[in-house]
């Protein structure tokens, strides 16, 4: 969120808390709505960015990718996370260890670290040589960047519709 609305943000919030709690999950749920296209665009950057050898890029694209808003006074703010530790990948893991696999899966690979550029990764399977290779930066944070106006926008109508609703000017 841009800071020039981030305060906008936490004094329409606290005034939320304040007026109505069932009004939180219409905005949580607006928020969504409205960073849903953002994900398709993290989405859509990793496919296009990331080495297709070895499925790098559909496994980062793969990955979990979540809206958080928080109403707290100091806190109050939309953060979008990625995560590959999802439920559904300890699942498929646990499926392949179980099955007698060593190769269990990439789940330790680090999003940060790949939206940096960097891939650690072990020589052909032997976990005593790990080497970094280098990708393209900024599968994340290229979209996030490109899109941050018009999310901020529609985050703040999501609350100032709320407010409305609450009998806020």
């Amino acid at each position: 969120m841009d800071r020039l609305n981030a305060r906008e943000f936490q004094i329409t919030a606290a005034r939320l808390r304040e007026a109505d709690a069932a009004l939180v999950p219409l905005v949580r749920r607006n928020i969504r709505v409205a960073t849903s296209p953002l994900a398709a665009a993290i989405r859509s950057s990793a496919t296009e960015m990331l080495p297709k050898g070895g499925g790098l890029n559909n496994w980062v694209a793969d990955s979990k990718i979540s809206t958080t808003t928080s109403f707290a006074p100091k806190t109050a703010g939309v953060t979008i996370r990625m995560s590959n530790k999802s439920a559904a990948t300890q699942a498929k893991r646990a499926r392949a260890r179980a099955a007698g696999s060593r190769y269990a899966g990439s789940a330790s690979h680090d999003l940060q670290h790949i939206n940096r550029g960097l891939v650690r990764h072990p020589l052909f399977g032997d976990r005593g040589h790990w080497y970094t290779t280098y990708v393209p930066k900024g599968f994340f944070d290229k979209p996030v960047n490109a899109s941050r106006p018009a999310v901020a926008a529609a985050c703040m109508a999501a609350l100032r519709e709320a407010a409305a609703i609450a009998g806020y000017k």
